[in-house]
């Protein structure tokens, strides 16, 4: 029986919240707190810019939290009005709770998510994987 290191959280998320999306005080400061919020170890304090690329409408905010088992992303599209983001850890986590949390702060009508055991495939037994 194959063990997994861990579990990765895809959520794509549309038809969110346009001003939420814009701002890059608000998407470092939710996931800033995420990583307490989902009784995870924060390393570093989150971060997260403003992008923008060659066409107009491609623009928007991208964010990231490093925690001690792995990492939570985010990428918005306010034009679009869609995000994507990815929670990743070796440590086990309430999904339902971060998906929650995620529709709750960017006011996300359509979620498509998709959950993917990682290391599997490596043979990684319970000796290496976090508690």
């Amino acid at each position: 029986m194959n063990q997994t290191l861990g579990k990765h959280l895809i959520i794509d998320g549309s038809d969110c919240n346009y001003q939420t999306l814009c701002n890059v005080e608000l998407v470092r400061s939710f996931l800033d707190s995420l990583p307490e919020q989902i009784d995870m170890k924060k390393i570093l304090p989150a971060l997260s810019f403003p992008w923008t690329d060659c066409q107009p409408e491609e623009w928007g905010v991208t964010g990231f939290v490093l925690i001690s088992t792995s990492h939570i992303t985010i990428h918005t599209f306010p034009e679009k009005r869609f995000l994507f983001a990815d929670c990743f850890s070796c440590k086990a986590f309430n999904e339902k709770r971060v998906m929650g949390l995620f529709v709750e702060t960017f006011g996300i009508k359509h979620l498509e998510t998709r959950t993917i055991d990682r290391g599997a495939s490596h043979g990684i037994s319970d000796h290496y994987r976090a508690s």
